[in-house]
């Protein structure tokens, strides 16, 4: 008897590396997006100690009073870019998680195709086998009656 030899194997084979490579990628990009996430918190941080530390200050002088106030504008515009970023990180993440799901549903599709080739072969190695049972034992019985 042969063994189950699945005729799309190769393709399953490279859906699951194509899978592999894609949460690779999803990795990526989710670590992106963490990093900007976390990257925006640090200057909304930066800001709230800057007002904070303003606000310690008893007496200012109106030069350190326009060196703050030209501070929290430039960490503004800062985080009005940085919020641009993580913007563009969440839907580049977004792309390659559906890229992903994608990619693992044509993976599971062609798992399912092998599963039922290997059903089929299962049923019609047994069918052999009784056939080829059924035949010895009608040799077997034709050679006693005689």
């Amino acid at each position: 008897m042969k063994k189950f030899v699945f005729k799309l194997q190769r393709v399953l084979d490279y859906k699951g590396i194509r899978e592999n490579e894609e949460k690779a990628e999803y990795g990526k990009a989710f670590s992106e997006y963490e990093n900007e996430k976390t990257t925006l918190n640090k200057l909304k941080n930066d800001i709230l100690n800057i007002m904070n530390e303003k606000d310690k200050e008893e007496k200012m002088t109106i030069d350190k009073l326009k060196y703050y106030g030209d501070y929290l504008k430039f960490l503004e515009q800062k985080i009005e870019f940085q919020e641009q970023k993580v913007e563009n990180a969440r839907k580049y993440l977004e792309e390659r998680r559906q890229k992903l799901v994608e990619i693992s549903k044509e993976k599971k599709t062609f798992e399912k195709l092998k599963e039922k080739a290997k059903e089929d072969y299962n049923k019609e190695t047994i069918r052999e086998d009784d056939a080829f049972n059924d035949q010895i034992n009608a040799y077997n019985s034709s050679k006693g009656e005689e």
